[in-house]
């Protein structure tokens, strides 16, 4: 087994070590890219392919979500819904 395989096997066999986390960023504006695109965040470059989301935190950041896990993550909601959960 390799070195990656039985760290994540061990890691499973011991469930006490696992937390629970929310989602940090619960309204996320996005727009999903109809070609590649790049995000310069902190230090580095971001890549995105054709059909990724380009995101903006509440503070105005970019940031790149791949499309099946932004997906996953994410249900669209029109502006008058999402105004009203960013009053709350």
């Amino acid at each position: 087994m390799d070195p990656r395989e039985r760290a994540t096997a061990e890691a499973l066999a011991d469930p006490s070590g696992f937390r629970s986390f929310l989602p940090k960023v619960a309204i996320t504006r996005a727009r999903q890219m109809d070609r590649p695109f790049a995000v310069e965040v902190s230090d580095r470059t971001v890549d995105g392919a054709a059909g990724d989301y380009l995101c903006l935190h509440l503070n105005g950041t970019p940031f790149v979500w791949e499309k099946d896990a932004f997906e996953r993550e994410f249900v669209e909601q029109s502006a008058a819904v999402a105004h009203e959960l960013l009053r709350l």
